[in-house]
């Protein structure tokens, strides 16, 4: 009757901890694809700002 008891309380513990697990990692990688996302805003605002247009250039 115990290890009946025990095995099922460790799979449904071991099925909690894998879902939580993969809720993390898709927790994560959302933030890491966010964080990606405004870099990349953030580097093309840059390189559009630090770009000179011809007819300025020209006449340096």
């Amino acid at each position: 009757m115990i290890k009946w008891r025990a095995r099922i309380l460790y799979k449904v513990v071991s099925e909690c901890v894998k879902n939580v697990s993969i809720l993390l990692k898709k927790h994560f990688l959302a933030i890491f694809c966010l964080e990606t996302e405004i870099i990349e805003k953030v580097v093309a605002k840059k390189n559009k700002v630090a770009k000179i247009p011809p007819h300025i250039a020209d006449y340096r």
